[in-house]
């Protein structure tokens, strides 16, 4: 047994070797499989370059903001405006990355910004204010620039400020994210206002779906339904381009439109 696992092993090691040997020998114009920096974090992309209010810095959004601290050390996370109108306390202490002893009674929101621009130097200062977001867009008169937020996201707010934003965000298509926690219990809303899209063909010129002369694999498709031997409830999972086309089969064998027996 001894000898036959240290052959398996030789063989394995020759396999290896021979592996090597062709990856060498291959053509310099082959594509590499290996994953480049630009796909490997496909978040990076998503928020670079962004406008990011945070509402509210408890610990909640404290991975938020981590998150765009990792990206600010490589990329351009765009405009980050932070909102809190609470003061560092000793609990805060313990489960914020960006605030320290020093913080204690001051601004959430300013104490966090020091540390986030000195952590990002490649992006853009943090803007801060001493306010909630709800106050801020409840005094605001221009909201002209609502309309270019990618989406709200909402956690743990109250119900009166989860309205007043809502109202905002229905208006300007932005969609919102509601989260509501509880211990390991949690709930997710998502409102989002349907956006009608406009086709751009012309309205003249016709979808051509061609299945008066189906391909060869899609009419073999549509033969292998026999439709007066299945079962009712197996009608309804049949798909309506296997009915079309056998219909069309029909038409063609005899000449006449197929009778509905009406």
């Amino acid at each position: 047994m001894k000898r036959e696992a240290n052959d398996s092993k030789e063989s394995a090691a020759d396999k290896v070797i021979k592996t090597m040997s062709e990856m060498k020998g291959a053509t310099a114009d082959q594509e590499s499989a290996f994953i480049s920096p630009n796909t490997a974090r496909p978040r990076d992309s998503i928020l670079e370059k962004k406008n990011h209010h945070v509402s509210s810095n408890h610990s909640r959004f404290n991975r938020l903001i981590e998150t765009l601290a990792e990206l600010g050390a490589t990329a351009d996370p765009g405009s980050v405006f932070i909102y809190d109108d609470k003061l560092v306390c000793q609990p805060d202490l313990g489960h914020h990355f960006f605030l320290n002893q020093e913080s204690v009674g001051r601004n959430r929101a300013e104490a966090c910004c020091e540390l986030l621009d000195e952590l990002s130097p490649s992006k853009s200062p943090t803007s801060w204010f001493d306010d909630t977001l709800e106050s801020y867009i409840e005094d605001c008169d221009d909201l002209d620039g609502f309309w270019k937020w990618n989406a709200y996201m909402c956690v743990r707010r109250p119900e009166s400020a989860d309205e007043l934003v809502s109202g905002f965000c229905w208006n300007f298509y932005v969609p919102m994210f509601l989260v509501q926690t509880c211990g390991l219990v949690a709930t997710i809303r998502l409102q989002i206002r349907e956006l009608s899209v406009i086709p751009t063909t012309h309205s003249d010129s016709l979808v051509n779906l061609r299945l008066d002369c189906p391909f060869p694999s899609l009419s073999a498709f549509a033969k292998s339904f026999e439709m007066d031997t299945l079962e009712r409830h197996e009608h309804a999972h049949i798909p309506a381009v296997v009915i079309v086309i056998q219909f069309l089969e029909l038409f063609k064998s005899k000449g006449t439109a197929p009778n509905f027996g009406v």
